[in-house]
């Protein structure tokens, strides 16, 4: 869309509106992120869009999808483009996108640890070609078969960090969304069993002691965010204040 609308070059442009009044000129019976309705997109979009008016063009194609194919109530009757509308010529307009299957949302459990040192807060960051590479969590990881919750903090913990915990409280649980995944993770408040605070790091590249309100420098995936809200709402882990 940059490409064609700022510099009226002749890149196609196939957002959510575009698709839509394609997949209903051309009557695509499968669904929408199908690989073949894909390529079939794509194909229309080079094929029909004019080498020196690519500005206009599409600009054009997605008005037409906003404005006029519309998801729902499309008006059809004022459609410029209705006489080479096959969707239209076979009553198929209202089935146009076909709507992709949802999935099966996967469920996982985990669990993490908000360890507590000196008032601070333990955080490390993750690897750089890892799951959510650069940013920063409170160590935890998935929940074996046969281990509660606790006993996958205090095992999570020390294989990240070597470190040993005690005096783990439920602090609060919650459920996030990344993709097909349905994410429970379960939080806990520890301390350090003993006073060593450098951590021997395996799956971190670095690591912080924070307050609570440094927190909010710091980048965190989704759930950590979710505990982070609770922290600063109010709800402190035991023997921590904010300062």
């Amino acid at each position: 869309a940059i490409m064609s609308i700022a510099f009226n070059e002749p890149f196609p442009v196939l957002d959510a509106n575009v698709e839509r009044v394609l997949c209903r000129v051309a009557d695509l019976d499968k669904p929408i992120k199908h690989a073949g309705t894909r390529l079939r997109l794509q194909q229309l979009t080079a094929e029909l869009l004019p080498a020196d008016e690519a500005r206009n063009f599409n600009q054009a194609m997605m008005e037409l999808g906003g404005l006029v194919c519309k998801p729902k109530k499309p008006h059809c009757d004022t459609c410029p483009v209705r006489n080479h509308c096959r969707a239209l010529a076979t009553d198929n307009v209202a089935l146009r996108p076909v709507p992709t299957a949802k999935q099966r949302k996967i469920d996982i459990t985990m669990s993490c640890a908000l360890i507590i040192y000196a008032d601070r807060l333990f955080i490390q960051q993750r690897l750089p070609d890892d799951l959510w590479g650069g940013l920063w969590e409170f160590p935890g990881g998935r929940i074996k078969e046969g281990e509660t919750p606790e006993q996958a903090a205090q095992r999570e913990v020390f294989e990240e960090t070597e470190f040993l915990v005690t005096d783990l409280k439920p602090f609060g649980t919650v459920v996030h969304y990344y993709t097909k995944y349905r994410v429970t993770l379960h939080s806990f408040c520890c301390t350090l069993a003993g006073k060593e605070k450098t951590p021997v790091l395996h799956a971190a590249c670095q690591y912080q002691w924070v307050t609570l309100d440094q927190l909010e420098q710091y980048p965190f995936p989704a759930g950590h965010r979710r505990l982070i809200s609770i922290l600063l709402a109010g709800r402190n882990c035991p023997a921590m204040s904010r300062s």
